[in-house]
């Protein structure tokens, strides 16, 4: 009696729809995975990731703002971000949709942090509720924020204030 001979391998041959693309997309996908666990954990070493932290944690003990958009309060990601941060020293502006069960806002939040070593200080809050002329002005640290100064034109170089 013979035995039949074994097949090894796939039932259908490589190609772009074989086993072989399988593989490709197995290691692909857990490429792109890797990629983005070290981007997140870039952005919650950050000072914009503690920026936004300390936001929320405000908007949710205020009772002005959960009056208004309505409990609970749902978070959105930062839509807009502008920061700068060095061993020394940072700041960082941001803004993000924040959805109440009555209503939604957009939040404006600037942070600073003054020396190493030292905590993020929130410097500017607020909240536009949509359909409301007033925003909630929760937090208004001095002179105007960093958020509503003009960014300054692609390739344009900052002034360095020497003379």
């Amino acid at each position: 009696m013979s035995a039949s001979p074994q097949k090894v391998g796939c039932a259908v041959p490589l190609g772009c729809c074989g086993c072989g693309c399988l593989g490709l997309l197995a290691v692909l996908g857990l490429g792109l995975a890797g990629a983005g666990i070290l981007v997140w954990n870039g952005i919650r070493a950050s000072g914009a990731y503690r920026t936004y932290q300390l936001a929320v944690e405000q908007l949710e003990r205020n009772a002005v703002v959960v009056e208004r958009l309505g409990d609970p309060l749902r978070p959105g990601w930062p839509s807009r971000l502008r920061f700068q941060e060095d061993e020394q020293a940072g700041w960082a502006c941001l803004s993000f949709l924040i959805t109440g069960s009555q209503r939604t806002g957009e939040v404006a939040v600037e942070s600073e942090r003054g020396v190493a070593g030292s905590a993020w200080q929130l410097r500017h809050l607020q909240v536009k509720v949509d359909g409301d002329p007033q925003a909630i002005q929760i937090l208004k640290g001095e002179g105007v924020p960093r958020c509503e100064q003009e960014e300054p034109a692609a390739g344009a170089v900052p002034p360095t204030g020497e003379i």
